[in-house]
């Protein structure tokens, strides 16, 4: 799964997305 903060991303990598 790519999140790197564009939509939507758990606590579990960073959370950068506001």
């Amino acid at each position: 799964q790519l999140h790197m903060g564009l939509n939507i991303v758990p606590d579990e990598d960073q959370g950068e997305f506001e």
